[in-house]
């Protein structure tokens, strides 16, 4: 069986498997094969501990007194706190208990990824668990967060701790934002731990002052924008997940007597990548205007104070703190005890497609984001609304995104595969895969009449920066500080013609639909990135809870070639398998069944692999050629009062009819109308 851990995400879950120099050993020779089926659970809570193979010997026996931890019980009096986790294991969310109120400056606690560990070191601390659990309730179970509390407590109280409150209480008022404590080797004695400070420097670097995104940006400096405040006026209550923390700013205070002194929020914040999170604030403060069903318009810009000169950097932005949660979670509460009604989930997706209307109509942009998790409710679930949150427009996993999509974003993530990595795939192939998203976003570009004359990144006060020889595509993936791209920062979405970025959005929208009429937390189960408290008992495409009017608007929104199976590669009891095999479905099975095997992962994923880089690319070559053709018809036609099509379809009739997309799916206007028309007849 194979360990999750980021060589298994490089040689057997990513394209960039195709061209592992793997030799298929990473399984350890073991071979399993299982059935698995739609009523399986794969969230490992109850799995944590995987027994270490017989043969192992005295140097992994916990009978060994090296291997031996003296406790993972709760601590009784803990000076430190774990919020949950984020990066497969890796960083964990530690809140110092003894600052009363700290600023949320994000200092996560770093360890060295689960699969680095002897078997004994994993098994006792849970550490393969930890790779796919992220919320505070079950990190908290996890026997490496016990563990971590304890090694912070010991160089907290030590005397010459690494750790000591004087020392933190500086970094967290004077250090840089999102500096690490990075716990060197997990040893299973605590005193033989090692704790090193790292300050995040860098992210320095590339923070832009708020005065300076606005002159970016072509605004208006008056009332109608967020005013700016020092993240020494706000205090971390609890950090919810890798980028969002619930804080309270001071001076929220009423100016009636009797109103709360204390208004929690929720800051949106990023230790790295900050260009995704100023464009995400570009979006809601410019692009994008207020909607019912938007719900992160920002109510203050964080800044800070740089070490280095006098910039006052943006490191986040506050919005309303929305206690109800996300359909995530509420969706398989409600349908287990029978509160699920349809009149509430077609209400939640005709205001999500509503939202998604206005993103795409009004704000002239595309949200490749959707996702359950996104989704939040205004209210305690059913009664509460629903609404979309963030806006960075990074795009989602393959699970919730359109075939056409994962096609792009394949060559991208081959193209820009990690050359710092031990097991990097070579150079020359990443260059080739560069051309060929090249190809992708010049035949998207076709469709602009101006596209062979602004191939420059335009700012949002229409001045153009200095053309570069680097095609933009490339550019927007390489760039670290924010430019103010015309573009998205998103490359696979970027080479997406606008009719294709409209048909992704339908293809994402059926498949939320599907869990919301199905009441399921995602649309399978056994995810490689994240296990959920409440895994999905059903696998799309199987249909048991909807009714048939809610099943036809959902297959609907996939279009001629229907909905793709576009993942075979799953979690179960936190090691990773492939799907082989797939059954159809039965009465007494009603998702489908298929084979999970575990022996030579890594073989059988390049090969895989390369059959799915072999589809795409015909895909995409055959896209390109249809566009560059329907440009050379329409150029050969000027004058006659001709109209050109865009994949095969006249934009014109489109714009009136509100029926045509392409790949043979309805518009946004069009899911909207049906949604409308169902919910009308409850």
């Amino acid at each position: 069986m194979m360990d999750l851990s980021f060589e298994a995400i490089h040689d057997v879950i990513h394209p960039t498997a195709a061209f592992s120099q793997g030799s298929g050993d990473g399984d350890g020779g073991r071979s399993s094969t299982s059935s698995y089926a739609g009523s399986k659970d794969c969230g490992d809570d109850d799995e944590h501990h995987n027994s270490i193979d017989d043969d192992a010997g005295w140097t992994q026996s916990q009978l060994n007194p090296k291997n031996r931890i003296d406790s993972l019980a709760p601590m009784s009096q803990p000076l430190w706190r774990i919020d949950g986790s984020a990066g497969f294991g890796t960083q964990f969310y530690a809140y110092p208990l003894f600052l009363d109120g700290p600023p949320p400056m994000h200092i996560d606690v770093f360890v060295h990824e689960g699969a680095s560990y002897p078997a004994v070191v994993r098994e006792l601390l849970d550490l393969d668990v930890s790779f796919h659990t992220k919320d505070a309730g079950r990190v908290r179970r996890l026997g490496i967060a016990q563990h971590i509390l304890r090694i912070l407590h010991w160089h907290t109280t030590k005397e010459d701790g690494s750790l000591r409150q004087g020392v933190v209480k500086n970094l967290y008022n004077n250090g840089p934002f999102g500096s690490r404590i990075v716990i060197d080797n997990l040893s299973c004695h605590i005193h033989e731990s090692r704790i090193a400070i790292s300050p995040n420097y860098p992210l320095e670097n590339d923070l832009i002052s708020y005065q300076e995104l606005i002159r970016m940006w072509g605004l208006v400096d008056d009332e109608s924008l967020p005013p700016e405040v020092s993240i020494d006026r706000v205090h971390l209550v609890r950090q919810l997940h890798d980028s969002i923390s619930e804080v309270y700013v001071d001076n929220d205070v009423g100016d009636q007597p009797g109103e709360p002194e204390r208004t929690i929020v929720v800051l949106k914040s990023l230790t790295s990548g900050v260009k995704y999170m100023y464009q995400e604030i570009r979006a809601l403060l410019k692009d994008i205007p207020r909607h019912e069903y938007i719900l992160s318009k920002p109510l203050h810009i964080v800044t800070k104070q740089c070490l280095f000169g006098r910039k006052r950097g943006v490191i986040g932005f506050t919005m309303p703190f929305l206690k109800a949660g996300s359909l995530r979670d509420a969706l398989p509460l409600l349908r287990v005890h029978g509160r699920l009604h349809r009149a509430d989930q077609l209400r939640w997706a005709r205001q999500i497609t509503e939202a998604m209307c206005h993103v795409w109509h009004e704000g002239h942009s595309f949200y490749p984001d959707l996702r359950l998790d996104n989704v939040v409710l205004t209210a305690p679930a059913p009664e509460g609304d629903a609404g979309l949150v963030d806006f960075e427009q990074r795009g989602v996993w393959s699970s919730f995104s359109a075939p056409e999509v994962d096609y792009v974003e394949n060559v991208r993530l081959v193209a820009f595969d990690d050359q710092d990595f031990d097991f990097a795939i070579p150079e020359d192939v990443c260059r080739e895969f560069k051309k060929k998203l090249v190809l992708c976003y010049d035949a998207a570009m076709t469709e602009k009449t101006d596209a062979s004359t602004t191939p420059a990144v335009q700012s949002g006060n229409s001045k153009l920066k200095t053309p570069s020889k680097r095609p933009l595509i490339l550019r927007l993936e390489e760039e670290v500080k924010y430019s103010n791209p015309a573009l998205s920062y998103n490359v696979s979405w970027s080479c997406l013609t606008k009719t294709e970025q409209e048909a992704a959005m339908v293809y994402m929208l059926g498949r939320l639909m599907w869990c919301i009429f199905e009441g399921m937390s995602a649309p399978h189960h056994g995810a490689i990135w994240q296990s959920y408290s409440r895994e999905p008992e059903l696998e799309f495409p199987t249909f048991q809870h909807s009714c048939p009017e809610q099943k036809a608007l959902v297959l609907r929104c996939f279009g001629d070639a229907g909905a793709k199976e576009q993942s075979r590669f799953v979690r179960w009891k936190s090691k990773l398998y492939m799907k082989q095999g797939v059954k159809a479905n039965s009465s007494t099975s009603p998702s489908p069944m298929y084979e999970l095997v575990s022996d030579d992962l890594v073989g059988k994923a390049r090969l895989y692999w390369k059959e799915q880089l072999d589809e795409g690319e015909a895909w995409l070559q055959h896209r390109n050629e249809q566009l560059h053709m329907a440009a050379v018809s329409h150029d050969a036609s000027c004058g006659e009062g001709s109209t050109k099509m865009v994949d095969g379809i006249d934009p014109s009739t489109a714009s009136k009819t509100n029926e045509v997309s392409a790949h043979g799916r309805p518009t946004l206007n069009q899911v909207l109308k049906w949604v409308k028309e169902l919910e009308s007849q409850v």
